[in-house]
């Protein structure tokens, strides 16, 4: 069986293919077409934003068999070799699963070769924050000096727990969550590709719940094609109930408002039930108390400028009901809650309590 998925098969290529990080793409390129490429760089951002992806057509650009450039040519044996995980210079490693100092030292071992065939020898960590202090040590006498045919790509979701004196020998180019729009339009010409059949609405409704990550979109089609027919893709109530738990979170806020903490407790269960991650349910949580916050801010004077969606318009009807200042108090609550949600017992006890403490603070 033949079957590629939609994440792998759609795995942009080249520079020209990825979307929402122009920023980073135009630094990249000037450093291929000026030839200045520099000891290492590290790739921060959230999962499934193309840290992986951008590092993998970096290696391209520096080991391409027309030279170092800004459009590799994705056709010679060293750029398909890459695409396909099988280029000889290009060391890939997952630092989740080598974190001992033993491991680091046997992947460094080889760093004094030359390379075989390209023009560099390529190591791109991904995950790098899993490394243990002890390989971070046996990285850093690597990375202070390292030979000119040797460069390093990092790639992590968490740059803060990357010591400064590694941090401070690599160009680091943040990646942004990807926009809502720009996923849409992605999407969509992707399903145009693939001649399956889909409605604005459920696009929009995907694009919207992958949080800005193009790989967890590309999931969610595929998943929602098995909830229907597998041909189409269709704004269904089966779609609805599988990703949306709108009407829960703003249940939930109403009996935060209302402090009834029987139907709080109650709603928690429900979408506990969901499956959903607690970090994802409190980022749609402050985003709703956000478009509170900001209705009450900015006063509607006319029905041209009233929101049409049906969440928005049940937040509209909440920012006249709920204080001002009990709004501000509610986000840094559950703000602070989200901070320290790695620290409770599980997520879904840290999110109880701190909704709990949130209404007895508030009564």
């Amino acid at each position: 069986m033949d079957y590629c998925p939609f994440s792998i098969k759609w795995r942009p290529k080249k520079f020209s293919d990825l979307i929402g990080q122009d920023h980073i793409l135009i630094a990249l390129k000037n450093s291929l077409k000026k030839k200045r490429i520099h000891n290492a760089y590290l790739f921060s951002g959230a999962k499934g934003t193309g840290k992986t992806t951008i590092a993998r057509i970096f290696s391209k650009g520096i080991s391409c068999e027309n030279g170092v450039t800004e459009n590799p040519c994705n056709s010679c044996k060293n750029c398909i070799d890459i695409e396909n995980g099988n280029f000889i210079d290009l060391v890939e490693v997952d630092a989740a699963s080598r974190t001992r100092v033993e491991d680091t030292n046997e992947l460094l071992e080889n760093v004094q070769y030359t390379p075989s065939i390209g023009i560099f020898k390529i190591y791109l960590i991904d995950e790098i924050h899993m490394f243990s202090k002890h390989s971070f040590n046996a990285l850093l006498k690597t990375i202070e000096e390292p030979p000119k045919y040797v460069k390093f790509l990092f790639a992590t979701t968490e740059p803060k727990k990357i010591p400064d004196t590694i941090l401070s020998r690599c160009l680091h180019f943040h990646l942004k969550t990807i926009d809502q729009r720009e996923i849409y339009k992605k999407i969509k010409n992707i399903l145009s590709h693939e001649k399956i059949k889909s409605d604005s609405k459920s696009l929009k409704l995907i694009s919207k719940i992958s949080n800005g990550s193009m790989r967890d979109a590309l999931n969610l089609i595929e998943q929602s094609l098995l909830i229907g027919n597998g041909n189409d893709l269709y704004y269904t109530k089966e779609l609805i109930s599988e990703f949306t738990e709108e009407e829960k979170l703003i249940k939930l806020i109403e009996n935060i408002i209302n402090k009834n903490v029987e139907k709080v407790l109650k709603l928690l269960d429900e979408i506990s039930d969901t499956g959903i991650e607690w970090e994802i349910f409190l980022d749609n949580l402050l985003s709703a108390i956000h478009k509170i916050i900001v209705f009450q801010l900015v006063p509607r004077k006319d029905n041209i400028s009233l929101p049409k969606e049906k969440i928005e318009k049940k937040l509209y009807e909440l920012s006249f009901i709920l204080k001002h200042d009990e709004a501000q108090y509610y986000y840094n609550s559950f703000l602070k809650c989200k901070k320290n949600l790695a620290f409770a017992p599980t997520k879904r006890i840290g999110v109880e309590v701190s909704t709990l403490f949130a209404i007895k603070n508030n009564l």
